[in-house]
């Protein structure tokens, strides 16, 4: 498995900028498996696959329990 330095933005390989941010293969392939499953209820349910702005909607709904802990 793979780590590499990234941005918040997400750009993979990113110039490492202090931040400290990583990302990596396994983690990637979650989300990967996740969003293929949210546009399969998507389809299900919309007749459609979400839009990418409902995707990072959602991401960010779900995250905000984190934002809690802080």
């Amino acid at each position: 498995m793979g780590w590499w330095s990234t941005n918040k933005e997400g750009h993979s390989f990113a110039e490492n900028d202090g931040n400290g941010m990583v990302w990596g293969d396994a983690p990637a392939d979650v989300i990967d498996n996740a969003v293929a499953e949210i546009v399969k209820i998507f389809r299900e349910d919309w007749g459609r696959p979400p839009i990418k702005d409902e995707l990072i909607a959602g991401v960010r709904f779900s995250l905000a329990v984190y934002d809690e802990e802080e």
